[in-house]
């Protein structure tokens, strides 16, 4: 399956991206949360990662890809679109971070 390591800690990257695809495979659709720990930003993981997720979907036949992130994650928005995500929509103010409420910007990219 996958096998990045982004994130150094209790559970790695790897840990949570494979419980994620497990549970993607068997029910079709799931949610992982991904986050590149500081120092460890701009090696091209989160890209890796990606990269990856992507394959694997393409390989089991999946036709879309999706995700969210927070609008104030600058670096996240760019790399997907890189990756040939495009912007579905906005859910205004839908978390709070920090004392600050956040949009979540939601993006898809098809497999086909």
């Amino acid at each position: 399956m996958c096998g990045i390591v982004g994130y150094t800690g209790p559970r790695s990257c790897v840990e949570i991206l494979v419980d994620g695809l497990r549970r993607l495979e068997y029910r079709g659709y799931d949610s992982a949360g991904v986050a590149i720990q500081a120092g460890w930003r701009d090696a091209g993981l989160g890209r890796a990662m990606m990269e990856r997720v992507l394959e694997w979907m393409r390989d089991r036949q999946f036709r879309k890809a999706c995700l969210s992130v927070f609008s104030t994650n600058a670096r996240a928005i760019a790399l997907y679109r890189k990756l040939g995500f495009e912007v579905e929509g906005v859910r205004k103010r839908q978390f709070r971070v920090r004392d600050t409420w956040v949009d979540e910007v939601l993006m898809a990219k098809g497999l086909e």
